[in-house]
């Protein structure tokens, strides 16, 4: 949800003697085994009451008090913003290694060298490795980058408070662009990461698209 739409809700319920939290989550499909990672706003003695909840559904040390009503979905809507510059990041690399000056490099086995003391190791490199032992020319799946409009709320609170984010920014137009176009090499790597993390949806094309 919207922080604001949170920061509403919290007040509408307050009038009726009502506790509200806005708990953003991430940890996507993977969350249910390992915990999740849990930013929670609103009123902090409510957060009290339910924290041992809390407490056993995340992962070890993956949860915490944010602030006030809205906090913890304004925590997660950065987050996701952040998300959306580290996934551009990924897959513009991996474009520019597999159509780049080497036409044949082995993907799979630079993530997994990657993942061994690189200063650029992340789970979402472990991911990627996962997608590129079954398939490396991702040929077969469609381009186009679906959202669910927390890169733009990022952006758009980012333009009001008069801050640069010009990664998250380039990011969202990418996104934009690949619905229009159909996309590339690298959109079809932020489809295959977004399916491994928070099993988002992606297209097959058929047969007489290939």
């Amino acid at each position: 949800s919207h922080f604001a739409d949170s920061i509403k809700r919290a007040h509408a319920l307050a009038r009726a003697d009502i506790g509200y939290l806005d708990c953003g989550t991430s940890g996507g499909v993977h969350g249910q085994k390992n915990g999740f990672c849990l930013m929670v706003g609103g009123d902090y003695a409510v957060y009290q009451r339910v924290e041992p909840i809390l407490q056993i559904i995340a992962a070890p040390h993956g949860y915490g008090y944010m602030g006030p009503a809205g906090a913890g979905h304004y925590v997660k809507m950065i987050h996701n913003g952040i998300e959306y510059g580290l996934l551009q990041a990924y897959a513009e690399g991996f474009h520019l290694l597999r159509e780049g000056s080497y036409k044949d490099l082995d993907l799979e086995k630079i993530t997994r060298v990657w993942q061994q003391g690189s200063v650029i190791r992340s789970w979402l490199l472990k991911l990627a490795d996962d997608v590129f032992k079954q398939d490396q020319y991702l040929g077969s799946i469609d381009g186009k980058i679906q959202e669910g409009g927390t890169g733009l709320w990022t952006v758009e609170n980012a333009q009001k408070n008069k801050i640069a984010v010009p990664v998250m920014e380039q990011a969202l137009k990418v996104r934009k662009d690949s619905r229009e176009t159909g996309g590339n090499f690298a959109s079809k790597v932020i489809q295959m990461l977004r399916n491994a993390f928070g099993g988002h949806k992606i297209e097959i094309k058929r047969e007489n698209e290939l």
